[in-house]
């Protein structure tokens, strides 16, 4: 509600062109079967994202810039704001990859997309990170079922779900977000029972409270690397060291730079950040 008024009281004081910087567009998965909106082009059926989209284009928001919205099939945020209101969406992969390259990864390396919606996310990662670190052996895997939608005991008595062999290696989770609720600690239970050697999650977006930080600390995750588009609370700091967070500052700038002076930003180069 900030934002809006902010755009609406530039709106009233003249203001020729408002552009709203977004890193975390705050969503949640509502979704029931088959059905699509062939307006938006989503399987949402209900979004509170995209009651938010509408209010921005009504109080006269004229360019969204985002990290790392959905893609198309995974209900992309995007499709809820209308074709005239052009949205950017920074990519955080080259900077986790950047931030990899620096890390002490032992072979074997395993990328693991936690949900098929993440595929593509996770498969742009493994080619990056095999050109940045010069690995040759980092191969993929993926789980097949929903998290989201499964069960910690459901997830525990199922092994078959897992395409790909951990066993001995590093594994890297890619995923979008990490919240208190995460289903994702009891999948790296799985990863451990199949022999993961090491378990590092890497996701765009922290959303952390004293009781997730509880539970990544007595977990087996060795590290979970997310990106500074919401602020890391103190009290998380303090409960758990196995936080780390990569900059989208110089992402964005470059984004503000090129938009409102016209200058060529390193975002640009090589499509590596922009997808």
């Amino acid at each position: 509600m900030e934002l809006m008024l902010t755009v609406t009281a530039a709106r009233r004081s003249g203001a020729k062109k408002v552009t709203a910087i977004v890193p975390y567009f705050g969503y949640r998965h509502h979704r029931r079967g088959l059905p699509i909106s062939t307006t938006y082009s989503s399987r949402f059926l209900w979004s509170a994202s995209g009651d938010l989209a509408k209010m921005m284009q009504v109080v006269g928001v004229d360019k969204v810039v985002s990290v790392d919205l959905q893609r198309p099939g995974q209900g992309h945020e995007a499709c809820f704001f209308d074709s005239q209101i052009p949205v950017e969406t920074v990519s955080t992969n080259s900077l986790f990859v950047e931030y990899f390259k620096k890390f002490n990864l032992t072979e074997p390396v395993v990328i693991i997309s936690p949900n098929p919606e993440c595929v593509k996310k996770a498969n742009k990662f493994q080619e990056k990170l095999k050109q940045a670190t010069g690995i040759e052996k980092i191969d993929y895997g993926v789980f097949l079922h929903d998290i989201d939608s499964a069960t910690a005991d459901s997830i525990k008595s199922t092994s078959l779900d897992l395409l790909g062999d951990v066993n001995g290696a590093s594994v890297i989770i890619v995923d979008d977000v990490v919240d208190t609720n995460y289903p994702i600690y009891p999948l790296c239970d799985l990863l451990t029972q199949q022999g993961a050697k090491r378990i590092i999650i890497c996701a765009s977006h922290g959303l952390f409270t004293e009781e997730s930080c509880k539970i990544i600390e007595n977990s087996p995750i060795e590290k979970i690397v997310i990106s500074d588009s919401i602020e890391l609370p103190a009290a998380g700091r303090a409960l758990t060291n196995k936080i780390s967070q990569v900059s989208t500052v110089e992402l964005i700038s470059g984004i503000i730079e090129a938009d409102v002076f016209g200058n060529k930003s390193t975002a640009d180069d090589d499509d590596q950040y922009l997808e």
